[in-house]
């Protein structure tokens, strides 16, 4: 793995990504491809997404590492712990049988949403990402909105996008473009041009790293070809996760937290018995990681239904007598 010189980490603090040719020699990449198999193997039905193994993470940890000190000494950007142990994306359906085909999933305009749930931190975050198979270095790419760009066409977006997580761009209906907000929910700004005119799209080849902070607006620029990509994603241990915003939102964010019950549960059960509204990623991290490897128990979407619907009740509870509290404590009122 290569590390960063100074002005590529620059790029990352003042575009919010940089493209780093040549980052996996082509040991490696035979490396990975092998594990990608694993998983394919070990999993048939899991279409698109894999987990990365153990034994790749604890060869990649060192080199990510390197690349973190750097973009701390020029950047401030800290970030010291992983995030969910790093997965393989491949845009096609990767199984033994059928055949693979290429045209698989699309994600349109977004900020990585379940992180931020989770972390609520998107500028102290970082995504490895790095193709290991791809025969087109102008297909298949990830399209990204640099910050500079952003900036100059549309200020009020930039500062709102700045450190935030789990946006999504969408056509407005009175026409133009807005933002949604889809942690707290509803309409975060109207953005002031066509994404397509301050759109980047890095060619890749395979081992090139693309290296994005977790507030970068990006999407899938096709499914043409077939691409394996495995993500790492680094955050900063330090960071509060607090239980309240957790629990708030609207639909889109349960929508998410639905598809997996088990381990919302499981941080919503961790926080709690803390007995404190926050604590620190690095504390939540390392207990899903343990509970992860002996198995998460099993959890119904009506169960965690329960678990949720208690979690917004508590905060509506805490806000109606916090506010009656504060009031009563007035000078005037004691």
């Amino acid at each position: 793995m290569l590390n960063l010189s100074d002005s590529q980490a620059a790029e990352v603090g003042q575009r919010g990504f940089v493209h780093v040719p040549n980052f996996l020699d082509q040991g490696e990449i035979e490396y990975l491809l092998r594990d990608f198999q694993r998983a394919v193997d070990a999993a048939p039905k899991n279409d698109y997404f894999r987990s990365v193994s153990g034994e790749v993470l604890r060869q990649v940890w060192p080199g990510c590492m390197e690349v973190a000190k750097t973009l701390q000494r020029v950047t401030g950007i800290e970030v010291d712990g992983v995030y969910d142990g790093g997965n393989y994306f491949a845009n096609y359906r990767a199984r033994p049988n059928p055949k693979p085909k290429a045209g698989g999933v699309l994600f349109p305009w977004h900020q990585d949403h379940e992180n931020y749930y989770v972390s609520q931190n998107a500028f102290h975050y970082l995504n490895f990402y790095i193709p290991i198979k791809k025969p087109d270095p102008t297909k298949s790419n990830l399209t990204v909105i640099p910050f500079d760009r952003l900036q100059e066409r549309s200020p009020r977006a930039s500062e709102l996008l700045l450190r935030r997580g789990a946006t999504r761009i969408v056509r407005s209906l009175l026409g133009g473009w807005a933002i949604k907000d889809d942690d707290l929910g509803g309409k975060l700004c109207q953005l002031d041009c066509d994404p397509s005119e301050i759109e980047v799209t890095p060619h890749l080849q395979a081992g090139d790293l693309l290296l994005l902070r977790g507030d970068v607006l990006h999407r899938t620029q096709d499914a043409e070809t077939q691409r394996v990509a495995p993500s790492f994603r680094m955050l900063n241990s330090k960071t509060n996760v607090s239980r309240k915003r957790l629990a708030s939102g609207g639909i889109v964010k349960a929508y998410h937290m639905f598809g997996r019950p088990a381990e919302y549960r499981e941080i919503f059960r961790f926080i709690q018995r803390t007995r404190k509204d926050t604590v620190t990623f690095g504390e939540l991290g390392r207990y899903l990681a343990e509970q992860r490897e002996r198995g998460l128990p099993a959890c119904s979407r009506t169960s965690f239904a329960s678990t949720l619907f208690w979690e917004k009740f508590r905060i509506s509870l805490l806000g109606h007598y916090g506010k009656a509290f504060v009031k009563a404590m007035k000078p005037g009122n004691v």
